[in-house]
């Protein structure tokens, strides 16, 4: 953004290529470059066409905007560009207008690399075409015979649709169910009677005291959305606080703070868990959190913790939530505001030991969380509430909570007791960029049910 905009010959170069019918691809910042390129008739390259890149708001996430030296979205708007962006920020956009591709963010990149692929081959002589075809296929088996069914141009591969899979639109995106599945069949909103009937031993008084609600979240569902018998296990470390502060919005920072355990150090919490009955058919889930005080109340370290734990009443600002079933992603980016996206998750239950493998989008083991299945005493049932406050897409803030009816739980000290195993993919990285240290709490949870509440806007809820 300092240098792209008025290299001359950048310019120029980019020009011969555009009006030669030759493809012209820029994603995030690098967008910046098309700004002042100017075709022979005089009129700006961007003029009336429809484009993305890095927007203003994902600039805010960043905390970059004093490091930029001027608001992209604002100037391709002003050369007369149609600007277009994702939804969801910091998710995946690339905009095709002729021979000009753009993506918005980083996160395009995998979604821009296909495209401009098949736009190549579009272009490329029928003689070359077959060969080009054959590589782009081998590619896409070797990097995503473990991800979703649906490409992230929203398109089927139907060779990649399940048998026992349907297709159905949800908020605009065609995306892979169970076929005969709740979901399919209820949207959400399945009678308890069909539940009572194909899940005999699940016991459902708990929700028979809970009424939905129907909601608008960008596709229609029902709020709050059951969980009828699940698994996790919860691991929480001292983290550096710094980093974490850092990793909250000013916006939800002015709300919501890290718990200072230490000085210096703040708590992550990091759970895996395994649904497997609820409203949106099966799925396996990882949250990353940061611990954090209730709205606008002091942070008194341990003894805010201690409150939260008391009435059982939890807060925390959601860093990560990967899942691995589209269902599960768009209902959560979409519906929820939360930052998900899809990858395998393995679900392991055997010995004495549960345990999660989660992978990278390519396929290949990233870490994995082992935990000890504890001694379960005599539960009786209770009922604690965690809270989230995040910001949904036009940058307001929101709170959303899920209230869990634990059944069966036991909770270890020991770090024997819990597994961690980093290795070196995406989520590896970010676990050592939190400077881990010592384990406060391990949870263990074969049994519990939950009812997550669609999010509202932090202002409507005072008002």
């Amino acid at each position: 953004m300092y240098d792209f905009p008025d290299n001359a010959a950048m310019q120029t170069i980019i020009q011969n290529q555009y009006e030669s019918g030759k493809m012209v691809a820029a994603i995030c910042h690098g967008v910046g470059g098309l700004l002042n390129v100017k075709l022979s008739d005089g009129d700006y390259l961007i003029k009336d066409k429809t484009i993305t890149g890095f927007n203003w708001f994902e600039e805010s996430l960043a905390k970059r905007k004093k490091e930029v030296p001027f608001n992209l979205e604002a100037a391709l708007k002003e050369k007369g560009a149609n600007y277009k962006k994702a939804f969801i920020p910091m998710t995946s956009k690339v905009v095709v207008d002729g021979n000009l591709i753009t993506g918005q963010n980083p996160f395009s990149s995998k979604e821009m690399a296909k495209v401009v692929m098949r736009e190549l081959e579009q272009q490329a002589p029928d003689d070359s075409r077959e060969s080009s075809q054959r590589t782009s296929q081998q590619s896409y088996v070797q990097t995503d015979k473990h991800l979703t069914a649906i490409s992230k141009i929203n398109t089927i591969k139907m060779d990649t649709i399940k048998p026992d899979q349907t297709v159905i639109d949800l908020a605009g995106q065609q995306v892979p169910v169970v076929k005969g599945g709740l979901y399919d069949r209820f949207r959400s909103n399945p009678p308890l009677s069909i539940i009572a009937k194909e899940a005999p031993e699940i016991d459902l008084n708990w929700f028979k005291t809970i009424e939905k609600e129907k909601k608008d979240v960008g596709f229609i569902t029902y709020s709050p959305n059951f969980y009828y018998r699940n698994s996790s296990i919860t691991a929480v470390y001292t983290a550096d606080m710094k980093r974490l502060k850092e990793l909250i919005p000013e916006e939800v920072r002015d709300v919501v703070k890290p718990i200072s355990i230490t000085p210096g150090r703040g708590l992550i919490a990091i759970t895996a868990y395994a649904y497997h009955c609820c409203d949106n058919d099966s799925y396996n889930e990882l949250s990353i959190s940061i611990v954090t005080t209730k709205p606008d109340a002091g942070n008194w370290g341990i003894f805010s913790l201690m409150g939260e734990l008391k009435n059982k009443d939890l807060w925390g600002y959601v860093l990560k939530l990967p899942v691995d079933t589209e269902l599960a992603r768009v209902r959560g980016a979409v519906g929820y505001n939360l930052p998900k996206w899809r990858i395998p998750i393995d679900y392991v239950d055997k010995g004495d030991m549960l345990t999660f493998n989660f992978y990278d989008e390519s396929g290949n083991l990233d870490f994995s969380m082992g935990g000890r299945k504890l001694d379960i005493g005599d539960n009786e049932p209770e009922i604690v509430r965690s809270n989230f406050i995040n910001l949904d897409a036009k940058g307001r803030l929101t709170h959303g909570y899920t209230d869990v009816r634990t059944l069966k739980k036991a909770s270890s000290k020991k770090k024997e007791d819990l597994q961690l195993k980093l290795i070196d993919g995406p989520l590896s990285q970010f676990m050592k960029s939190l400077d881990l240290g010592k384990l406060i709490r391990y949870d263990y949870q074969p049994e519990f049910q939950a009812a997550l509440y669609t999010p509202e806007l932090v202002t409507e809820e005072k008002n």
